[in-house]
């Protein structure tokens, strides 16, 4: 209802966040001031939501961490997925989750290099995941946890992909779909 001595201040400081000028009104009217009670509503929803949503997160990756045995709740999760369009086509996904959250910006599409006219499921496995550690160890972002899509053959792959890098501590995990249950999970965890 009051104007307050610190209005331009924190005009000022959120012209600076926005780096577009920003005026603060104050409310005139009981239209303007049940606008504002309206946006202080929906912002306080709004922040609730959020803190629910991140406290279901954390229980799910505490629930994800546990499963698997690892030591510490993964904070960064990268799946791959091969992928042959024919013989001649093999691409791989990478896709990214920080905190359990999808990372868009970090999705990679990876085409298979070191095939000569066949398809090889494990070799592609084996190429995209020690490029993607080379990758790793260079821009300082390897994953916390890997998780391949495929079984024993994919998961062995990955893991002879990350024995050419000495002392790497990365979680690898498979799923593969089983014949008798839904989805079947291959653990390797480092002792």
């Amino acid at each position: 209802d009051k104007d307050f001595s610190e209005r331009v201040e924190l005009s000022h400081v959120l012209s600076d966040e926005k780096k577009a000028p920003m005026k603060i009104n104050i409310a005139k009217g009981k239209e303007e001031k049940d606008l504002v009670h309206f946006g202080f509503d929906n912002a306080a929803n709004f922040h609730k939501q959020q803190l629910e949503l991140k406290s279901r997160s954390k229980v799910e990756l505490e629930m994800l961490r546990d499963t698997l045995s690892l030591k510490e709740i993964p904070k960064r999760m990268e799946c791959i997925d091969i992928s042959n369009t024919g013989e001649t086509a093999v691409v791989a996904s990478n896709v990214c989750f920080i905190d359990g959250k999808p990372a868009k910006q970090f999705y990679r599409k990876y085409n298979v290099k070191t095939l000569d006219g066949g398809q090889d499921d494990f070799a592609s496995m084996r190429e995209i995941v020690e490029r993607r550690i080379e990758r790793a160890l260079r821009d300082g972002d390897m994953p916390d946890l890997l998780v391949i899509d495929g079984g024993k053959g994919q998961l062995s792959a990955a893991l002879d992909a990350k024995k050419k890098f000495k002392n790497l501590e990365m979680n690898i995990v498979s799923l593969a779909k089983a014949r008798t249950q839904k989805f079947a999970i291959d653990v390797k965890t480092p002792r």
